[in-house]
């Protein structure tokens, strides 16, 4: 092998070399790009769950008042109605 040969031989090494790194670079980008969308995925999946959480609390609570208030209004038909007894006499 001549000098020609070799530096040929070290000039397409380095370029395979390259060819691999930038296929290198293009995965790891692409790698993050779907490990960034995963993590976005999380974080909306997160927000959403804590969004149901407050809408379920705020209807909880709603409807802990509306029993509240209908049991008062029970309370007060039902004394309403009641005949009323006679005191006794001491």
């Amino acid at each position: 092998m001549d000098d020609a040969e070799f530096v040929a031989a070290l000039e397409r090494i380095e370029a395979r070399k390259q060819v691999l790194a930038a296929r290198e670079l293009a995965l790891r980008e692409r790698q993050r790009a779907h490990e960034q969308a995963l993590l976005e995925e999380a974080r909306a999946r997160r927000a959403e769950d804590r969004s149901e959480r407050l809408r379920r609390e705020a209807r909880s609570a709603e409807d802990n008042e509306t029993a509240r208030v209908e049991r008062a209004a029970l309370t007060r038909a039902i004394s309403a109605l009641s005949p009323k007894l006679p005191q006794e006499e001491k």
